[in-house]
């Protein structure tokens, strides 16, 4: 009897969760679908498209946590009121279908969504899942001007990485500039397609995921995402570095051939493996792993 009035209970919550998520849905549709583009067509926003997918899925992981206690949370309303108006104020701006204005529509949708879910569920289960409901802030597209920066700081970071393991490996290195290298019969530049931006997002997605499940100190976890800067810029710069040294000592067709376009994934699992290392050892031990379920 008791868990099927729960079921009850959950159910009513879920439809009308699921009626005001799906409402905020028709209005932000064009939003929506011109952020589905960009993460079909630019490798920079390829991971928004795994970022539902992944909170559902930790939302029935800790199901039984989250949803422990459920109960309407009414002054969340009013945040639907004020959220509702500020949509109405940005459909009515002559900008909004400018590309600035995709962002901060997508977080406005965004917050209406985590919002609701504290109307339908209330402030327990919203703290008790706040990392899956955080987490869907990574479908707002990241602005241009940030993503240039993060752009160019990879790159230069890279040609720093390659410039250090070229002087290792006691090749002859010349750095005329910060993103250009000289070696024997051959000069490189480390392009912006060389940062390595879509892999460098998407171990930050995974650093994040990984860190919540298997982290149980916020200082660990902030460590740990933030150890992934190295460990893409160290990625980076041994790719560019493998490539150069086969460029200028075995065959230059190595800088465009198949090692060049379609080699990234093996760099990607040595920083997938690095990342595994250094989570093993903020752990301590396997033992300590979290329970999913």
């Amino acid at each position: 009897m008791i868990c099927k009035i729960f079921t009850e209970r959950m159910s009513s919550r879920t439809l009308c969760f699921a009626a005001l998520s799906f409402l905020a849905a028709i209005l932000a549709r064009h939003q929506i679908v011109s952020v589905l583009r960009l993460s079909l067509k630019q490798d920079q926003y390829s991971h928004i498209l795994l970022i539902i997918p992944i909170s559902a899925a930790l939302m029935f992981l800790e199901r039984k946590t989250i949803f422990s206690r459920v109960k309407f949370y009414l002054p969340a309303g009013l945040g639907l009121v004020f959220i509702a108006l500020c949509a109405v104020f940005l459909s009515k701006h002559p900008l909004v279908g400018a590309t600035r204005w995709l962002s901060p529509s997508m977080a406005l949708f965004n917050l209406w969504c985590v919002i609701a879910f504290l109307f339908c569920f209330g402030l327990s289960a919203c703290r008790a899942g706040w990392f899956p409901l955080l987490f869907l802030l990574l479908i707002v597209p990241i602005p241009d001007q940030t993503l240039q920066a993060i752009n160019s700081f990879l790159q230069v970071r890279s040609a720093d990485a390659t410039y250090v393991l070229l002087k290792t490996a006691r090749v002859p290195v010349l750095r005329p500039d910060p993103v250009h290298l000289s070696v024997p019969g051959l000069d490189i530049e480390v392009a912006k397609e060389c940062s390595g931006i879509r892999s460098s997002v998407l171990l930050f997605v995974i650093s994040l995921v990984l860190g919540h499940l298997f982290l149980n100190s916020w200082w660990k976890r902030a460590l740990f995402i933030v150890l992934v800067i190295p460990i893409t810029i160290i990625k980076n710069g041994l790719r560019i570095f493998v490539l150069t040294t086969l460029g200028a000592y075995v065959d230059p067709s190595y800088l465009v051939g198949r090692l060049h376009h379609q080699g990234g994934i093996l760099y990607f699992l040595l920083a997938l493996f690095l990342m595994t290392f250094v989570l093993y050892g903020l752990r301590g031990s396997v033992r300590k792993m979290r329970p999913l379920l």
